[in-house]
């Protein structure tokens, strides 16, 4: 698996972040154990954007009702999205515009679940400071 940083590789990130999701941290607190990855791209992809760099990238899946994903570009142009498969396979997610950090974290709820995934993250993979 590449490495991204020196502590953090994909697949801990990944296995650390399953550990983490939960009502806690999703966007509409209504936690589903068969689909984990619901409701938690947009924390996600904030504390993937914390710990790695990169860009996140948000794109509009539906307009009515509204239906949005967040996911990552990191430094080295790579994206990865963990929350994929929040989504049927058969839909197709549009090509993503970069957002701010700012703008991600601008939402109400989003200022409660980051900081709890992030601590929950951090904590699953030793780290002490980002």
């Amino acid at each position: 698996m590449e490495k991204v940083n020196k502590k953090i590789n994909y697949k801990n990130l990944e296995r650390a972040l399953r550990t983490a999701w939960s009502a806690e941290t999703s966007w509409t607190k209504n936690f589903d154990p068969e689909n984990p990855t619901a409701d938690q791209c947009r924390v996600t992809a904030a504390v993937i954007q914390t710990l790695l760099g990169g860009k996140i990238l948000f794109a509009i899946i539906k307009k009515r009702p509204l239906i949005t994903h967040f996911w990552n570009r990191l430094p080295n142009g790579k994206e990865i999205d963990f929350t994929r498969e929040q989504f049927s396979k058969n839909i197709k997610i549009p090509k993503g515009r970069a957002v701010s950090v700012r703008e991600t974290l601008s939402a109400p709820r989003i200022k409660k679940t980051y900081p709890v995934l992030l601590a929950k993250v951090k904590y699953f993979l030793k780290i002490n400071n980002v």
